[in-house]
């Protein structure tokens, strides 16, 4: 499906740049001229470099030789001093105090090396652009160096384990998706923690996946309210800001051409093991079974073996054994993991051209991907890519900067939860042959599977994706025009307009005839989604960098921004089909099975803020700003919102001299953002019913955004010759009026409750980050980064009842109550301590000698777990739950009990990664290790599999027998290591509810990426016109240390929070890539 307007809009930004490229306007009077050369201390020329006059819009930028020419007009020119700055990407600028006088100067500018990129400047969340020792707020930036070295396959990915409190986790790992993002802590109980993404100044609700990660210059971020207090009520999360390139760096007079291809096969570092044995009874020769004493006809043909056929019941089912022990082994093993887990091919190619010319500068690039995942029987996914950037100055006092991006992509996915081939996985028995062939109509995969029945949600995965279609394709454009105005040489008007639209059809396409498990044809099923987004975003700015007499300086700005939504999403789904052929709505479907849904959905926002910064004597920076947000999804009776920030730091070393310290700057700053509620937060909303339609959630007018306020203290220290940086960061931030659905049990007319302003979290995090240029020599450097961050977060206010939640099928293990940590689970706990038992004050009121409960009534069995001592042994033998007073009585009675408890804590304990950067004359080698420490995971993947007997630790062949006198109570008691399968299916399954066999260590360290790269001169291999040719390898996800069972423990629930809801549940698994790259520069 395409978008309207997208040709329209493509075509106008296209011509649009196409006409400004060759606009050219008068220049006024040359009056002043200053010339001279920037070089590096190697001597080596700096062509890019930008050489500015500091507090005001003039400067100039460096050719290939390193030379620049600076003209400025006699109106400006009056016989003052002025600070000119020197700055090139990589090295430290160099500032120095002209006189402006006529005529013609000259001024050389040579600049150190400055690796660590500790006096680059950024634009986030602050008045203007700022040199980072100035920045009295944390503002991360991952320059385009870092991003290039190992391009992430999403943009987001790009900037994982390189800034410090910034945690990404997949809620799929399907191609073409995205990793969720968390900055610091939680701002939202019932929420996401989705910061604010904007790229070349849009607004964007779309994500980042159909961004090509080669087109990424820099990304800037600010982790929560003290610095986002600028972005207002919808910048609680954080901002992430993402600049592409434009040529703007490129030496004065060059064209730079880049091409890049990306290939490689993406395989899985893991797998699933099952068990290999099993507990039915087989015949101990054709047609007999000992089990039974006698032959009995077989209702239905099963031959696996001729004497190791299953023993059938008169109704075809297979015979358990008496002890239901999982130690038979299976005749026939087929490994379904290897059928359905395949080794797939990934690949990218892309160009870019930008130019840097007199007063234009502009940068374009396309880019294919193709990405097959790790699954049988996918399209996989495809991506094609456009975007044009261009800025021109039209005359010394007015440019213009144009942006224009269009995507394309189509995605055959697979069904994931419930639905998914790796759910079919866990329950088919290992003797089916899910690649045998053929069905009734002829097509493969048989997808009858032998006594289904006899183990519940058994299908063949194959047969499913081989038949069974989901796709999804989309279609985004997105736009962004900035004009400005130097009114004087202190002030300066910004207009900017931006536009971003996205198109998504999605199907899933089940057809007539389609079999199940039971070898039964089905009448199939359509369901077609469709998206059609926009979103518009654009203010203009008025801002002033003054001096006020000789040691202050003061930048401000005062700015109005408005923000424009609109959604319109359409869903059809037919339940059944008429006739074969015809997978499409109307007269191929069943009238009866049709139902649809549709939402238009419109949002506005206006907006007002004023910034404003005193940086006095070069050393002491104060900051405030106050911002006022209006909203169409706040109440009505709550429409404006008002945030704040302040802000100050110190920079010691511009006062004191401390020894081997260059710089070193305390900061602090307080800041409020919001959280808008949902468009139908506010509304009351009817339900369907027999007689029409019945009141569903009660509409609340006073609803407004959920408010947090961040206070951030820090420092950053530059040492040891700036080859040492340190940075410090305590972050403390509360977010009251969360938005929550309050239940109503005393409203009639609102069963679905009221969406209210109720309760409160604090989130508390701990960041550091050391940058530390080990060896740095001609020729050879060794850089390393290490970030880490420690997060904890409590509910601290929660005025409804407690909560258990879960989404699907999945245990209802995640917890919510007034004092909890977020991301805490509850559930059932397992004795494993006899004294634990007297908890339960009915087991204790028993445990006289004699009685039921006493001690000598229990104990404690091979795997650790407190048992009966008159099942243990015998397929009734079972761990017993442990049981609490929850409310006392009185008299010391018990009046509540209960057998939830605390059962585990998804938030680690900390986060820490280390990226490697090797650099030896032509080679070049970077790795990333990113460590998680602590936290819990839960493994619904495997409780689930015990209902199907299929877990590797149901099968009992490797253990021990089992003495023959299991099952009789003695003492000493005998040896009984063998489990019966309702030891595992009953006990532990546990009716799926949720229980601590399950709980998982999530610790784990992996080496995310490793990348080694030779780059040449073109003219040294004989190459004329080309630059340099770079050529390497990379890995991806290459190597995972970890304790937990599962594929992976980076993994999250499909649904909600993934940072809170971390519950394995048949998701797509991240998969390992090798690939192979050259890049040639023309």
């Amino acid at each position: 499906m395409r978008v309207r307007k997208f040709a329209t809009l493509l075509a106008t930004f296209v011509a649009t740049a196409l006409v400004t490229l060759t606009f050219t306007a008068p220049l006024a009077a040359q009056q002043a001229v200053i010339k001279g050369k920037v070089t590096a201390e190697s001597g080596e020329p700096l062509g890019g470099a930008n050489v500015v006059v500091a507090n005001t819009n003039l400067g100039a930028i460096t050719q290939a030789n390193g030379t620049y020419t600076l003209t400025i007009g006699a109106n400006a020119v009056h016989g003052q001093q002025v600070i000119l700055t020197a700055r090139y990407i990589g090295h430290k600028p160099v500032t120095r105090t002209v006189s402006l006088t006529s005529g013609e100067q000259e001024q050389n500018f040579q600049l150190a090396p400055d690796p660590l990129r500790l006096e680059e400047v950024v634009v986030t969340g602050v008045a203007e652009a700022t040199d980072r020792r100035k920045l009295p707020m944390t503002v991360a930036t991952v320059d385009q160096q870092t991003l290039q070295q190992v391009p992430g396959t999403s943009a987001l990915q790009a900037v994982e384990g390189k800034v410090a409190g910034v945690r990404l986790i997949p809620n799929s790992a399907q191609p073409g998706g995205e990793p969720s993002l968390r900055l610091r802590g939680a701002t939202s109980i019932g929420g996401r923690q989705d910061p604010l993404i904007i790229v070349d100044g849009v607004i964007t609700r779309f994500g980042l996946a159909d961004i090509a990660g080669e087109d990424m210059e820099r990304v800037e971020i600010v982790k929560g309210a003290a610095a986002s207090a600028l972005y207002g009520s919808d910048a609680a999360n954080g901002v992430v800001q993402v600049f592409t390139k434009r040529g703007a760096s490129l030496p004065e007079g060059s064209v730079r051409v880049t091409t890049r291809i990306e290939g490689g096969a993406n395989n899985m570092p893991s797998r699933l093991e099952f068990s290999h044995h099993h507990a039915w009874y087989v015949e101990s020769s054709p047609g007999f079974c000992v089990a039974t004493g006698a032959a009995l006809a077989t209702p239905e043909a099963w031959t696996v073996d001729p004497t190791g056929n299953y023993c059938l019941n008169p109704k075809g089912t297979r015979v358990t054994k008496t002890d239901q022990i999982a130690n038979n082994p299976f005749t026939n093993y087929y490994d379904h993991w290897n059928a359905l887990v395949n080794t797939g091919s990934f690949w990218t190619a892309y160009a870019s051209v930008g130019q840097r010319q007199g007063n234009t500068n502009f940068n374009a690039s396309v880019e294919e991907t193709r990405n097959q995942g790790v699954i049988f029987g996918l399209g996989g996914y495809n991506r094609q890519n456009f975007r044009l950037n261009v800025d021109q100055t039209l005359n010394p006092k007015l440019d213009a900067s144009l942006s224009a991006f269009y995507g394309r992509s189509t995605n055959g996915r697979a069904a994931e939860g419930q639905t998914g081939p790796f759910f079919g996985l866990m329950f088919l028995q290992p003797d089916v042959n899910i690649q045998a062939c053929c069905n009734p109509d002829g097509s493969p995969y048989i997808a009858k599977v032998p006594l289904s029945g006899d183990v519940a949600n058994d299908f063949n995965p194959l047969y499913e994706l081989a038949n069974r279609k989901i796709q999804q394709d989309r279609n985004r454009f997105s736009g962004s025009a900035k004009m400005r105005w130097r009114l004087q040489t202190w002030l300066q008007a910004e207009g900017t307009f931006a536009y971003d639209q996205e198109a998504q059809s999605y199907v899933d396409l089940t057809p007539f005839g389609f079999y199940n498990s039971s070898g039964t044809a089905q009448a199939g099923s359509l369901d077609s989604r469709n998206n059609n987004d926009y979103q518009a975003n654009g203010g203009v700015t008025l801002t002033s960098v003054r001096r006020l007499g000789s040691s202050i300086t003061n930048t401000t700005k005062i700015a109005a921004v408005f923000e424009d939504q609109k959604d319109h999403f359409v869903q059809t789904v037919a339940g059944a089909f008429r006739v074969k052929g015809t997978p499409e709505f109307g007269a191929g479907t069943d009238p009866t099975s049709l139902s649809a849904t549709s939402t238009d959905i419109r949002i506005k926002n206006n907006n007002y803020y004023a910034v404003t910064t005193f940086d006095i004597r070069d050393r002491y920076i104060l900051d405030g700003l106050v911002r006022r947000d209006g909203s169409s999804l706040f109440g009505p009776e709550n429409r404006w919102a008002t945030y704040f920030r302040v802000s100050g730091a110190w920079r010691l070393t511009q006062d004191m001299h401390l020894p081997g310290i260059e710089e070193m700057r305390l900061r602090a700053s307080y800041g409020t953002a919001g959280l808008r509620p949902s468009f139908n937060n506010q509304y009351e909303t009817f339900a369907p019913s027999g007689t029409g339609f019945a009141p569903d959630v009660l509409g609340n007018p006073l609803l407004k955004p959920a408010h947090s306020a961040e206070m951030e203290l820090g420092t950053n220290i530059d040492f040891t010759g700036g080859r040492y940086t340190l940075e410090y960061t305590y972050a403390e931030k509360t977010t009251k009026d969360q938005i929550l659905l309050v239940p109503l049990l005393a409203v009639a007319n609102a069963p679905g409750g009221q969406w209210q302003n109720n309760g409160a979290l604090r989130a508390r995090t701990h960041e550091v980050t050391l940058a530390a240029r080990l060896i740095s020599k001609p020729g050879t450097q060794l850089q390393l980064n290490i970030v880490g961050d420690r997060t904890r977060q409590v509910i601290t206010q929660w005025n409804i009842p407690e909560q258990l939640y879960s989404f699907q099928q999945m245990p209802a293990t995640f917890f919510l109550g007034k004092g909890s940590d977020l991301g805490v689970m509850y559930g059932n706990h397992w004795i494993r301590n006899v004294d634990e038992l007297y908890a339960d004050p009915a087991k204790a009121a028993l445990s006289g000698p004699g009685q039921t409960w006493s001690r000598d009534s229990v104990m404690i069995n091979e795997d650790g777990y407190v048992v009966r001592r008159s099942t243990y042994g015998t397929p009734a033998e079972r761990a017993i739950k442990y049981v609490y007073c929850k409310v006392p009585g009185a008299g010391g009675t018990c009046a509540v009990s209960s057998n939830i408890v605390k059962i585990g804590n998804a938030n680690p304990k900390f986060n820490m990664s280390f990226g490697l950067n090797f650099d030896y004359k032509h080679f070049s080698v970077n790795g990333l290790l990113d460590w998680s420490y602590g936290g819990q995971l839960y493994n619904g993947t495997r409780q689930w599999a015990f209902q199907a007997t299929r877990d590797r630790v149901q099968d009992q062949a490797s253990k021990p027998a089992n003495a023959a006198s299991c099952g009789v109570v003695s003492d000493p008691m005998p040896s009984c290591p063998q489990k019966a399968l309702p030891y595992y299916g009953v006990g532990f399954y546990n009716g799926l509810d949720p229980n601590d066999f399950f709980i998982e260590s999530g610790s784990y360290a992996k080496l995310k990426e490793f990348a080694i790269h030779y780059t040449v001169p073109g003219r040294s291999i004989g190459l004329r016109g080309v630059g340099e040719v770079r050529v390497g390898v990379i890995g991806r996800n290459l190597l995972t240390i970890t304790k937990y069972s599962g594929l992976d423990p980076e993994v999250s629930g499909l649904f909600g929070d993934p940072f809170q809801v971390r519950m394995d549940w048949f998701q797509y698994p991240q998969f390992r890539t090798f690939s192979g790259v050259v890049e040639i520069t023309y």
